[in-house]
């Protein structure tokens, strides 16, 4: 796992970062996914940017996963975003073709120089939904 101090030390540019959003991160890297990513990715992300935005978004039922990334998206703020990175907790019911279906609906609310960094983590304690952390960065 990352030290805190270490995701610190990233998130500089970070306004009021939370214990949440380190444990979404820490999930994201360390945890059993269908589509990951590596430490070195988050923290090149991290360092390259001088604002950072994020929200949670968690939706129950049918369609959840469409409903909660066209909720995010539409929250924060895409416009001039050198990386939006999307982290999903799920039960493991997530498929990669609602994956596809999210990134396409992220590619109609971003740049066409923004990067996506997709990562998600199976939470047991997750029912019938999925929560769904957006960071923007700029």
């Amino acid at each position: 796992m990352l030290k805190t101090s270490e995701i610190l030390e990233w998130m500089e540019n970070v306004t009021n970062p939370t214990h949440e959003l380190f444990t979404e991160i820490n999930n994201a890297i360390y945890k059993d996914s269908l589509v990951t990513f590596q430490k070195s990715d988050i923290e090149k992300a991290l360092n390259a940017t001088s604002e950072c935005h994020y929200v949670t978004v968690q939706k129950y039922g049918e369609e959840k996963e469409i409903s909660a990334i066209e909720d995010l998206c539409k929250e924060l703020n895409l416009k001039g975003a050198k990386y939006f990175i999307v982290i999903i907790s799920q039960n493991g019911s997530l498929t990669l073709d609602k994956i596809s279906k999210m990134s396409y609906i992220i590619n109609n609310y971003i740049e066409q120089n923004t990067q996506i960094i997709i990562g998600d983590y199976t939470e047991n304690r997750m029912w019938n939904d999925i929560k769904i952390t957006g960071i923007v960065l700029k």
